[in-house]
């Protein structure tokens, strides 16, 4: 859907005791070429690992091929309560 539409749009909220607060990110839909997916693979792993240590083994894909993306950001938007 996004290779056909390349304009995405996303929200991240956070809430917590002092507050909310929420940002709205508009942009470009860019697919990474084969060359570039190790390394946006690595950032991610860094980004979700425990304490440094990386899973043991990658999640299954059940020989489906993964897409790589990055949004080219465009807008960005936010507002906060507190």
């Amino acid at each position: 859907m996004m290779r056909a539409n390349p304009n995405v749009c996303f929200e991240v909220d956070a809430y917590g005791s002092e507050g909310w607060r929420s940002a709205i990110v508009q942009g470009v839909f860019e697919e990474l070429s084969e060359a570039e997916k190790p390394r946006a693979l690595e950032l991610l792993r860094e980004r979700f690992t425990r304490n440094g240590v990386a899973p043991s083994r990658t999640p299954e894909t059940n020989g489906r091929t993964s897409v790589c993306f990055r949004i080219a950001f465009r807008d960005v938007t936010g507002r906060a309560r507190r």
